[in-house]
């Protein structure tokens, strides 16, 4: 039960960092995002999940290094991309 409790916990930290922190590191960022053609992103991304990581507490929610943070980082961002594009294509048929 303290996994799905810390999966919870992380989970609205997540979201907090990402409607409040994630925002600026965009804007601060935005010529390295130009640059790197978006690619800067799933390093905002990575720091983003650290941020949750130290917020919630390294005992229980930890990455080993921030390269497993960026690959979780790219996971998530495929996962929205496939759940997006599930969801705009049911929600275009029905309207």
């Amino acid at each position: 039960m303290d996994t799905l409790a810390t999966a919870i916990i992380a989970s609205l930290v997540l979201a907090i960092l990402n409607w409040t922190i994630k925002p600026l590191l965009h804007i601060i960022s935005l010529p390295i995002t130009f640059i790197t053609f978006g690619l800067f992103s799933f390093v905002i991304n990575a720091i983003t999940l650290e941020l949750t990581s130290a917020l919630v507490g390294a005992n229980s929610f930890y990455f080993n290094g921030f390269g497993s943070a960026l690959v979780v980082a790219v996971i998530l961002a495929i996962c929205n991309s496939i759940i997006n594009s599930y969801t705009m294509n049911n929600f275009q048929r029905r309207v």
